[in-house]
C-alpha cells in the first residue's frame, strides 16, 4: 500500500477522537494513575508492605480492566497489537536495546533469584503492558490528528507527570524524583517514535519492561550514576529517532483501521 501521502493524519476521520474529549482522556488517564499509584503506595506503607508491593497491587487491577475493555471493544489491532514492520527508516529502533543494557552494565550484582526473578518478571510485563497500552496505545492514537511532533510531545509530558508520583514517597529525594521524570520524559519520546515507525506498540512494549526488569533485579554501583547515563543514553536515542522519523517521509497508518503515521 503506498502510504506516501504528505500531510495526512494518523487516524481517518472515523475513528479520530473529538478534541476536547482526548484532552480529558489525558488528564483522566495521568491524574488517574497517579492517583491509584498515591493510593496504593499509602495503604501498602500503612500495612507495612515494602519494595514494589504498590506497583504489584496497583497494575494487576489495571490490566485486567485494560484486558477486558479492549476484548470487548475490539480495539487490540486499533492501538497498534500488532506484528512490528521494521523497514530501512525504522531499524535504527532496535538500538533502543541499548537502554537496558545500559542498567546491567552499571550493576554490581542482582538483588534477587529463584522465583523472585519470575516475579519480578512478571511485573514488569505488567507495567509495561499497562503504561504502553495507555500511552502510547490510546492517548497517542488520540493525538495523532495533531501530527507526530504534538502527539509525541504531549503524551510523553503526560507520562513523566503520571511518574512525579514518586514525590510523595516518606523516603523521596528531590534529585531522584527530577532524574526519574526527565528520564520518564525521554523514555516516552523513544517508545511514541518505536511505536509509530514500527506501526506497533509491541517494541515500545519490549523494551519497557526489559528496562524495567533489569532495574528491578539488579543493584547498581550508583543510582544517580545508573540515571545519569540512562538519561544521556534515551536523549542519544531520542534524538535520533526524531531525526528518522523527521526523514521517513511517508506516511505511516495503521493498516485498515487507522492508527498511527506522519
Amino acid at each position: 500500500m503506498n502510504t506516501s501521502v504528505s500531510n495526512q493524519t494518523f487516524v481517518p476521520a472515523s475513528a479520530r477522537p473529538r478534541r476536547g474529549f482526548r484532552w480529558w482522556t489525558l488528564i483522566g488517564v495521568t491524574l488517574g494513575l497517579v492517583l491509584i499509584m498515591g493510593v496504593t503506595g499509602t495503604v501498602a506503607y500503612v500495612a507495612g508492605l515494602t519494595g514494589y508491593a504498590p506497583l504489584a497491587l496497583a497494575f494487576a487491577p489495571i490490566t485486567l480492566a485494560l484486558v477486558v475493555i479492549f476484548s470487548w471493544r475490539r480495539e487490540w489491532n486499533l492501538l497498534g497489537f500488532r506484528r512490528p514492520v521494521f523497514t530501512s527508516s525504522a531499524r535504527p529502533v532496535l538500538l533502543v536495546a541499548l537502554l537496558p543494557v545500559v542498567v546491567l552494565s552499571l550493576s554490581l550484582d542482582t538483588k534477587a533469584g529463584g522465583l523472585a526473578i519470575v516475579g519480578f518478571a512478571g511485573l514488569a510485563l505488567l507495567v509495561a503492558f499497562v503504561e504502553e497500552s495507555l500511552f502510547r496505545g490510546v492517548l497517542l492514537r488520540s493525538f495523532a490528528s495533531s501530527g507526530w511532533i504534538p502527539a509525541v510531545t504531549i503524551t510523553s509530558a503526560a507520562f513523566a507527570l503520571a511518574h512525579s508520583v514518586t514525590a510523595i514517597s516518606p523516603d523521596a529525594d528531590l534529585g531522584a524524583v527530577i532524574r526519574t521524570v526527565l528520564f520518564a520524559f525521554l523514555f516516552g519520546i523513544v517508545a511514541a517514535l518505536s511505536t509509530l515507525l514500527t506501526n506497533s506498540i509491541l517494541p515500545a512494549m519490549v523494551l519497557h519492561a526489559a528496562f524495567d526488569f533489569a532495574g528491578f533485579i539488579m543493584m547498581p554501583r550508583s543510582a544517580a550514576l545508573t540515571d545519569a547515563v540512562s538519561i544521556a543514553m534515551c536523549a542519544a536515542l531520542a534524538v535520533l529517532l526524531v531525526v528518522v522519523k523527521a526523514r521517513e517521509g511517508h506516511t505511516s497508518q495503521l493498516q485498515k483501521a487507522g492508527g498511527y503515521g506522519q
